[in-house]
């Protein structure tokens, strides 16, 4: 390294010796996301977790992304490992494992941390937070793959989140797993549902295996930005934590007036037509087989 390579170096050092990283954007983004999700039922007990996909240069205003504290291995909880090599070299604020969302507010460097995807893509780096010995979300595999299928998509999508909201899940158990059927009951018990979901919904079946039901919610996020894994909550996919937050509000807007009028034969659902009609307005794609 060049004497002007040293200054450089020692110049990117005291900047962000002069940032806090509890102060960053990023950092209080999720804090506040995480906060809000506790809040409002989405999350309970050590249940939900979010991840975001960071921009490298932001994060190297507060940190050396070139050097770690400890790494994760990127495995299935049975050891098996899992290919994420086209994240090598991205970065990630993840909420921990094991933990209350409620805490990530007060405490984030506990209970969120960022990590950095290794060259080769079989380890996670860590560069800040998970103090104490604290570990990233017990879902983080199905995070990072959730981030490649959308990417895939849209490379614009940065954000995943596994939340567990209460009438989401109870529809849930009403409802199955028939996607088709799931997209149309949505969008005519709230016709909101038609532009904040304009793809439809993604529904998979219990299953086992090397990632169970998450594995196939996966694949399916290759098509849909929301995805209902059987009796395991609910997966959304944004480019900002704002608008996947909104997502998760609505679907359980939605689960909950459907539940208040489960089986009412004095209410009225949003019919077809009118349903088609404002597809057309909004210039939406309506999805195959929602409308009879």
């Amino acid at each position: 390294m060049g004497f002007m390579d040293e200054i450089r170096k020692a110049g990117r050092e005291l900047k962000r010796a002069c940032k806090d990283i509890l102060s960053a954007p990023f950092v209080e983004e999720i804090s506040e996301a995480a906060l809000g999700m506790y809040g409002s039922g989405m999350a309970g007990n050590c249940f939900g977790s979010i991840s975001c996909l960071l921009d490298g240069k932001d994060v190297s205003e507060y940190l050396d992304t070139e050097q770690y504290i400890r790494t994760f291995p990127l495995t299935w909880g049975n050891g098996e490992m899992f290919d994420v090599s086209v994240l090598a070299g991205r970065i990630f604020i993840v909420t921990s494992g094991g933990k209350y969302l409620k805490y990530v507010k007060s405490h984030p460097e506990k209970y969120s941390g960022i990590i950095k995807i290794s060259n080769d893509g079989t380890v996670a780096e860590l560069l800040w937070g998970f103090e104490n010995g604290g570990l990233p979300t017990e879902e983080l595999q199905t995070h990072l793959l959730c981030h490649v299928s959308r990417l895939t998509a849209d490379p614009g999508n940065r954000v995943v989140i596994h939340g567990y909201p209460t009438h989401v899940l109870a529809m849930d158990r009403i409802c199955g797993f028939d996607e088709a059927a799931m997209t149309r009951i949505i969008r005519k018990t709230n016709a909101e549902c038609l532009k904040v979901f304009p793809e439809g919904v993604g529904t998979v079946p219990i299953s086992c295996g090397a990632g169970g039901s998450f594995a196939e919610t996966v694949a399916k996020m290759k098509k849909y930005r929301t995805v209902m894994p059987h009796l395991l909550g609910i997966f959304v996919a944004a480019k900002t934590i704002e608008e996947a937050f909104g997502m998760l509000e609505t679907a359980e807007k939605t689960a909950r007036i459907y539940l208040l009028t489960y089986k009412r034969t004095d209410t009225e659902a949003v019919n077809d037509g009118d349903l088609s009609k404002l597809s057309e307005l909004l210039g939406l794609k309506s999805g195959d087989g929602i409308f009879d």
